[in-house]
């Protein structure tokens, strides 16, 4: 009786030992792991802490380098910390991002503009015209696709796609300093004076826009304009 009930007491603590042994195990498996350290880099990312994000998603794409999203915050979180070696790694980790998922249109588009960046417009134009492939109206494809055209020398291209991305969305005030910018490329500068003088109209306190049409003034032989839009803009700021 007594060896009895010992074999059923050694049985019952085997039993307990059991499920705990796998969980111990299963707190070890890749995708636990993978879990893991991508719990820890996001509440990093969200907390600014992008050096601790860096490390953490590091770890993820090691365990798991095929997941296009993870390799994209890879990206994201180099270009938060900046400096020359994080845009390096950004634009590895965002080639990465869009040859594994080809329909990550943030990728393809900061893909472009780190080309742009790094003076290869024709590649930033390609980068763009994937994206407008599957969206012909997506105006940051226009933008960077006409920011593209004339660091190719292309301006009336260029001018072309920006006015489309202003007809689309007349309140990103960015646009029209970047046709400004394309009509001084197409050595004509005068008609860059409208689209910002437009642009004042829709904010008329905008230093950015301000300063930009004083510079186009600048160009066109008129200083003494310029410097009372110079004096605004310093007024507002």
């Amino acid at each position: 009786m007594t060896m009895l009930v010992r074999s059923l007491t050694l049985m019952a603590l085997i039993c307990k030992a059991i499920p705990v042994f796998f969980t111990g195990c299963d707190q070890f498996s890749p995708e636990a792991q993978k879990a893991k350290h991508r719990e820890r880099a996001l509440s990093y990312f969200e907390k600014g802490q992008y050096q601790e994000a860096l490390i953490e998603f590091r770890n993820v794409t090691q365990l798991d380098p095929q997941d296009a999203n993870l390799h994209y915050r890879l990206a994201l979180t180099h270009l938060k910390l900046g400096g020359t070696v994080n845009l390096q790694g950004s634009f590895t980790e965002l080639s990465r991002t869009v040859e594994l998922d080809k329909s990550n249109r943030d990728a393809q588009l900061k893909l472009g503009e780190l080309y742009l960046l790094g003076n290869e417009p024709a590649k930033a134009r390609k980068q763009a015209e994937i994206v407008l492939v599957s969206a012909p109206l997506d105006t940051e494809g226009l933008i960077l696709k006409g920011r593209s055209l004339i660091n190719e020398q292309r301006p009336a291209e260029g001018i072309a796609a920006l006015k489309k991305a202003i007809e689309l969305d007349p309140k990103n005030l960015h646009t029209y300093i970047e046709l400004a910018r394309a009509y001084v490329f197409s050595e004509n500068p005068d008609p860059g004076e409208t689209p910002l003088k437009q642009a004042l109209t829709i904010d008329p306190r905008s230093v950015e826009i301000l300063v930009a049409l004083g510079d186009c003034l600048v160009t066109t032989g008129k200083p003494s304009q310029s410097q009372i839009l110079y004096k605004q803009g310093l007024d507002i700021a």
